[in-house]
């Protein structure tokens, strides 16, 4: 458990020192078994917290161990949801990335198709529509997507990543923001344009028979 503490409080001080969070934002959760979960504890600086900071909970909510001085991240729902709708989803990450958050604000369609890297490994980037934060209603929000897709984007809110671990789901909140990036600097250049609708069937074709994405993900546009 000391390693996995160890791991969450890496992924959050990159998370900082990149700039995908600001002052106590975001969470982070690692599964430990079906009724025990790490998670960060609320009000805490990410770049700042060591592993006293990180709680133990179980799959309701409540600490079980560390929670005597902190409280629990008030995002839990939203990452037990996750927990509970995929078995293969062993670490959960809820980040305020600013220029993916932007083309939601902006009220863009996020640029998924124009990088064949992400459409390879993420297929579509769900947009949830907006909820309060802390809200119960966004463990509701991500319900309908995080069956079919590993990164989703809260509107007007962050992103929320799973995976194998937290390194894995933190290389997808990486990704996310490198397209917004990409996306925004090709816009200033003088156009954002998606590849070849032939060339995204082939990238997700790829992606399924590889395992990086579900069989249930599709080249559709995503409806919110």
């Amino acid at each position: 458990m000391n390693k996995l503490k160890n791991d969450i409080v890496k992924v959050c001080k990159m998370m900082h020192s990149k700039g995908f969070i600001c002052a106590t934002d975001g969470n982070v959760s690692v599964k430990l078994s079906k009724n025990a979960y790490l998670i960060t504890r609320s009000g805490i600086n990410k770049g700042f917290m060591c592993e006293d900071d990180i709680i133990l909970i179980n799959d309701e909510g409540k600490v079980i161990e560390g929670g005597k001085d902190y409280n629990v991240s008030t995002e839990w729902r939203m990452h037990l949801k996750a927990y509970e709708i995929r078995e293969d989803i062993n670490a959960v990450i809820h980040a305020h990335p600013p220029y993916i958050t932007a083309y939601t604000i902006a009220g863009l369609e996020i640029p998924s198709t124009i990088l064949p890297e992400i459409v390879l490994t993420m297929g579509n980037i769900p947009v949830t529509r907006y909820s309060i934060p802390t809200s119960p209603e966004n463990a509701q929000l991500i319900e309908q997507y995080i069956a079919k897709y590993n990164a989703i984007v809260l509107s007007h809110h962050g992103t929320l990543t799973v995976g194998k671990d937290v390194f894995s789901a933190y290389n997808k909140l990486e990704q996310l923001e490198y397209t917004a990036t990409a996306g925004i600097a090709a816009t200033i250049l003088g156009g954002c344009n998606s590849l070849p609708s032939n060339e995204i069937e082939k990238l997700f074709k790829m992606g399924k028979e590889m395992g990086l994405l579900s069989k249930e993900c599709d080249c559709a546009k995503l409806e919110k």
